[in-house]
């Protein structure tokens, strides 16, 4: 019960925050976690992971203009929001240009990196994804998206369909959740915070089948030695060695 406040006191702030993409990300997460009832949660984690490289590859090749999603904000939201959208858009564009002169390894720091119009105007710059992309390039972008996403691919594919306990893998779930909503935030956003690479570190440490194998309706136990159990072996040890000593 207390859980479930915490859950919508935090629904609660993320709406108050009058942030029209993190409303969307809260949606869309939500809806996953609905809708991981009826669909295998490793098909849903898997499409969701896919989401973000997906839109990299379409909007580097520039195959996508990304026309689609303003014309849908443009129901949604406010005309100043779809603005500043377009405005994002078209900036992406100039600056993933500029990258892909330096496909592979980027340009670097300091600025080269940059775009400039005929008149001199800067490019500005939101996404990380294309800011990793113009510094660092493929490369880079590729090193990035992969230290995020490889450990949610890694739990989507050691979980079973049926585990005996959803419950004890869904703490694993939500943190896979968590890590592949960040990097679809970042395609428009550049805020970096070291709690997600933690989520993916912790992600691609766990011992999925450990989780899986744990009894339905009992939580997973850490073993607690009391004083008592400690002084046992250490005194048998004791004993032992004054044995071979007195032998």
């Amino acid at each position: 019960v207390q859980l479930s406040w915490i859950a919508i006191a935090l629904a609660a702030t993320t709406v108050l925050t009058k942030s029209a993409g993190a409303v969307i990300l809260l949606a869309v997460g939500a809806g996953v976690l609905l809708a991981g009832r009826a669909v295998p949660a490793r098909a849903l984690l898997v499409a969701l992971a896919l989401a973000a490289p997906a839109y990299m590859v379409f909007r580097a090749r520039g195959t996508w203009s990304g026309g689609v999603v303003v014309s849908a904000a443009s129901r949604l939201t406010s005309p100043d929001r779809v603005a500043s959208l377009g405005f994002r858009l078209q900036n992406e564009a100039a600056l993933v240009a500029k990258a892909l002169q330096r496909p592979a390894l980027g340009w670097g720091r300091y600025g080269r990196w940059l775009a400039y119009d005929e008149s001199g105007r800067r490019a500005t710059p939101d996404g990380f994804w294309v800011i990793a992309l113009g510094q660092f390039g493929m490369l880079g972008l590729a090193s990035v998206t992969a230290a995020m996403l490889l450990p949610v691919l890694r739990l989507a594919r050691r979980l079973r369909e049926r585990p005996r306990s959803q419950a004890a893998t869904a703490p694993a779930l939500v943190l896979g959740l968590i890590a592949c909503l960040y990097l679809i935030d970042s395609l428009f956003n550049a805020m970096i915070n070291p709690i997600y690479i933690a989520v993916a570190g912790a992600l691609a440490a766990l011992d999925v089948e450990a989780l899986q194998r744990a009894p339905a309706g009992r939580p997973i136990r850490t073993i607690q030695r009391t004083e008592e159990q400690v002084a046992l072996p250490a005194a048998a040890q004791m004993a032992e060695g004054g044995l071979h000593a007195g032998s």
